[in-house]
């Protein structure tokens, strides 16, 4: 796939061949349940694995019963069953994160409200929130630092990037 910033499709006469064939232009290409963009931007990809992890979220909603389960067994569910589904192909993706953008532009320790508030934009992370608020039985518009601060969990950024440098290692 040849990427374009302008995200305008290249015409056959551009000249990509294969053979005597001429290579179609597309404005993506999935590639190993990942959507490659025209533009190069991974919001498409990133959105893609928000709508499957949203549906693993509701499958595991739909089978449980949390006042069985005590909360650390709850994380532990959501770690081995929801976030390998929206965290998938981090290593092409994860620099297109809100958190990562705040590190590289050096403005996350100025004001750490505000930073905690654009993490929590992301749509990885509007899945984990879900999670929290609903396993410890919040109203929906309960505030995102008490939920990774009563829980004890850091926002799911931090699991992805440390994913993404494994796996470039």
């Amino acid at each position: 796939m040849v990427f374009n910033k302008t995200g305008r499709r290249l015409k056959a006469s551009f000249g990509l061949k294969y053979g005597v064939d001429f290579i179609k232009s597309a404005r993506c290409y999935c590639y190993l349940g990942i959507t490659f963009n025209l533009s190069g931007s991974m919001n498409q990809a990133q959105n893609e694995l928000r709508l499957k992890g949203l549906k693993a979220y509701f499958a595991l909603k739909r089978s449980i019963d949390i006042w069985s389960l005590e909360t650390k067994s709850l994380f532990r569910l959501f770690d081995s069953l929801i976030a390998p589904v929206f965290t998938y192909g981090c290593p092409v993706w994860f620099y297109e994160i809100n958190f990562v953008k705040l590190l590289t532009t050096n403005t996350l320790h100025k004001d750490p409200r505000a930073s905690m508030t654009k993490i929590a934009t992301d749509q990885s992370e509007q899945i984990h929130l879900k999670f929290l608020i609903w396993t410890m039985g919040l109203s929906n518009k309960a505030a995102n630092l008490v939920c990774w601060g009563d829980t004890g969990r850091a926002p799911i950024a931090i699991q992805t990037i440390k994913q993404a440098l494994d796996y470039l290692q």
